[in-house]
Parts: structure tokens; sequence; C-alpha cells
């Protein structure tokens, strides 16, 4: 006598039927394209437990998707224009470099551009030499033994600039009587024949220069700077 009246389904009837419609549904996307009036009697449970219509659940979850795709693109656009700007700036500042006729014109076009180009609010330059340069303005040279160099001396060595907080110590060689507002920095290794330097724009917010940030345009400023000084200390340090 069979012995199959016996055997329990390995899956409930609703179980099973749940399965089919899920996997037909799957293999016919077009289903409720062509049986439209479905759409206003089917629901689905909503977020907050309400049941709403499948055809209104779908418009919600589309409207949520679009506007963070308009959020993206809303950011994408910032960025572009930020780097459209830093990039005009950074061909202004080379051109500007380029025209000094004198070191000493060219030490005020640095600060003036980017002051006025990038939003620099305290830029400094110190430039390590064992002669001092042939101009006027030589706030901005020091001595190679120079204790403070050492405070960079990683940095000049990596000949990559960083972005960031700095130390304490390092603002104060910096940054002098306005070390306290200075809350981040963009740091700036400099070099050429018989010199090497540092080039350091501080900001006052924290966020302003942060790790990561804009440093291909900071890496150009740096080799712009350092093939303009140079163009001027070679009769210096040839």
């Amino acid at each position: 006598m069979s012995q199959a009246k016996n055997l329990e389904p390995l899956v409930e009837p609703n179980e099973l039927l749940d399965v089919e419609v899920a996997d037909y549904l799957r293999r016919h996307p077009d289903f409720f394209s062509e049986h439209r009036e479905l759409l206003v009697d089917l629901a689905v449970p909503h977020n907050i437990g309400k049941a709403t219509s499948l055809l209104e659940r779908q418009v919600a979850v589309l409207r949520e998707r679009n506007a963070a795709l308009e959020r993206q693109l809303a950011e994408l656009l910032e960025v572009a224009r930020e780097n459209d700007r830093l990039s005009e700036g950074v061909h202004a500042l080379g051109v500007a470099l380029m025209r000094a006729p004198s070191l000493e014109v060219l030490l005020k076009v640095l600060h003036l551009s980017l002051r006025e180009g990038f939003g620099a609010e305290e830029p400094v330059l110190r430039i390590a030499a064992a002669t001092p340069p042939p101009t006027t303005a030589t706030d901005w040279w020091v001595d190679p033994t120079d204790p403070g160099l050492e405070l960079f001396e990683d940095l000049l060595a990596s000949g990559r600039p960083r972005c960031g907080r700095i130390q304490a110590a390092q603002v104060r060689y910096l940054f002098g009587a306005t070390a306290s507002g200075i809350g981040s920095a963009a740091l700036i290794p400099l070099s050429g024949p018989g010199w090497r330097g540092l080039l350091a724009i501080g900001g006052r917010d924290p966020e302003r220069f942060q790790p990561g940030l804009e440093m291909l345009f900071v890496a150009r400023i740096g080799a712009l700077t350092s093939a303009a000084l140079t163009r001027h200390l070679s009769a210096v340090h040839p």
C-alpha cells in the first residue's frame, strides 16, 4: 500500500503561492504595465504603518531618489566651480610671477596674489640661503642654520605640501604675533639651486585647510613659486 498520503508538504500552500507569484513577477516585469488597473487596488506597508497604493509608493521612492541625485549633482557642480576658480587663480599667479621684474616686486606680487586670488589670510614665506637676498625686504630670509627650520625638516625633505592643523611650535615660528588666530594651514616646500624654503598659507578656520584638500593646486603654487624665485636668486646662488 502506498504511503504517499503520509508525506507532509515541504512548503505551506500559501508560501508556495507567494513564491510562485514573486517569481512570475520577476520574469514578467511589464505585468503591471498591461494590468494598470491592479495598481490602484494593490497596497504595500508604509514606513509608518499606513497603507498606500503600490503606484503611490513607487512615485514616492522615485521622488526620494530624484532628490538625492539632485543634491549630488549640486555638490558636483559646486566642486567644479571651485576647481575652475582655483585653476584660474593658479594661472593668474603664474603669469604675475613671470612678469615680476625684480625679486622685491615678485615678493609683493606673491603676497597680493595669494590674498586676493586664493583668500589667504596669512601668507608667510621663509627662504633659507647662505647669502642675503638682493632686496631690502629681507623679513622672509633666514639663515640655513636657523634652528626653527628643524620643525619642518620632514616636510622639506619630502618635497610634498601638507594641509591641516599644524604643531603649536610651527605656528609660532611662522606666524609670530598672529599665531593665536591660526586654525589650519597649507605648508608648501620650496627649493632651488643653493636655497630651500617654505611657503605657508594660514587660515583662521580650523577646517579651511584639510589633509588632501586641493593638493594638486597647492603643489602647482609651490612649483610656480620655486621657479620664479630661482630666476631672481640665481644671480646670488648660481
